[in-house]
């Protein structure tokens, strides 16, 4: 079994520096789980992309099927947001212990905007969720999301990315 060691690299990279925008936006006052995170989702388009066509130039020599790219990618995703959700998870357990109370407060400002559009009908329900908000969750929510967005960049590169012996001309 030949394993994709040159993706694998570029996925803890990118996993790296997402977690440094987390940080970033973590110390310059930003909630890191909130908007401010959609500046980082440019990260996980780049790892994809990057992963699948390193292991298509190096690995495979210029030839990858659409199934092979989809896994590479597939694969690359899961280690990238598995690495950005454990990091979060220790920087909460061990450096941050407000992380989760500074979330919660941010999810309350959120919803306050909704609870003024449509009436406080759905106040008591927002309160049971919020009490079962923990660090866990809280990077599990982040690896879901990274997740959804990587299997469809995977879906997306594979078709972009997939290359066969007959693209080649031969001569």
């Amino acid at each position: 079994m030949n394993i994709p060691v040159q993706p694998l690299n570029i996925a803890s990279i990118g996993a790296l520096a997402s977690f440094a925008m987390f940080l970033i936006s973590s110390a310059l006052g930003y909630n890191p789980l909130g908007h401010v995170s959609w500046f980082s989702s440019w990260i996980v388009i780049a790892v994809v992309v990057m992963g699948v066509k390193k292991h298509r130039d190096g690995g495979l020599a210029g030839i990858i099927t659409y199934g092979q790219a989809l896994s590479i990618g597939l694969l690359v995703t899961i280690v990238y947001g598995s690495m950005v959700a454990i990091l979060i998870y220790m920087y909460g357990s061990f450096l941050n212990d407000s992380l989760v109370e500074n979330h919660i407060l941010w999810m309350r400002e959120s919803m306050s905007v909704f609870f003024d559009s449509f009436g406080d009908a759905y106040e008591d329900k927002f309160e049971e969720l919020i009490e079962q908000v923990t660090i866990g969750s809280i990077a599990f929510g982040d690896f879901q999301t990274k997740l959804i967005s990587g299997v469809i960049i995977s879906l997306i590169s594979a078709t972009v990315l997939k290359r066969s012996e007959d693209d080649y001309e031969y001569e």
